[in-house]
């Protein structure tokens, strides 16, 4: 059936994953239709746990990205699906330009979770004052994704956290910015981050 299909498929990830020597796989987890995204958390849970096991016989984690549409959107949800899965081999792919946003404070959070942290998304947002300003938080418009160093993150202290907790691995551009062109943007996120990166 179809279930057992898909099951199938992602056996076949976590595998090859492991046979390539990539010790991180991305996810998402999942983008509940309507509702509170909380409430969503012990069937993701429930969906992943055999995930996770499989990807730990193979020395292979998963990490979900922390992005506002899915169930793992901030901390009360990390630790809801922490709690619900067992398996120490779900993290989180850190983004700090998903935090930055819903005013969530990005360096406490990769001190806190700095052990979940498996990988890292190195994208910048900028706030758009004047529009905050006229149409408040909850309209559309005010903030938007930018390569890293044209935006609000302060780099050197998310790296220097980083360091504080252990993270040794990538640090990969995620190309958003709607002002650069796609090698514009990789070439100056680049460049920014040789500058600050230790």
């Amino acid at each position: 059936n179809r279930r057992q299909r898909q099951m199938c498929i992602r056996d076949r990830v976590i595998e090859a994953a492991a046979q390539l020597d990539v010790p991180v796989v991305g996810a998402l987890a999942g983008v509940p239709k309507s509702g509170r995204k909380e409430d969503y958390v012990d069937m993701v849970a429930e969906f992943y746990a055999p995930i996770a096991d499989h990807a730990e016989e193979h020395g292979v984690k998963i990490a979900f990205e922390i992005w506002y549409a899915t169930v793992a959107y901030n901390p009360p949800t990390w630790d809801m699906l922490f709690s619900a899965i067992s398996s120490k081999n779900i993290g989180l792919n850190f983004d700090p330009s998903h935090l930055y946003w819903q005013h969530i404070d990005y360096l406490w959070a990769v001190r806190k979770y700095g052990d979940r942290i498996f990988h890292v998304h190195a994208k910048d947002t900028e706030i758009l004052y004047d529009k905050l300003r006229f149409s408040g938080l909850l309209s559309k418009g005010w903030w938007r994704y930018r390569i890293p160093g044209w935006g609000e993150i302060e780099w050197p202290a998310f790296i220097s956290a980083l360091k504080d907790v252990g993270y040794d691995y990538v640090l990969s551009i995620e190309h958003e910015d709607p002002l650069m062109s796609a090698e514009t943007g990789l070439i100056k996120g680049l460049e920014y981050l040789k500058g600050v990166v230790f």
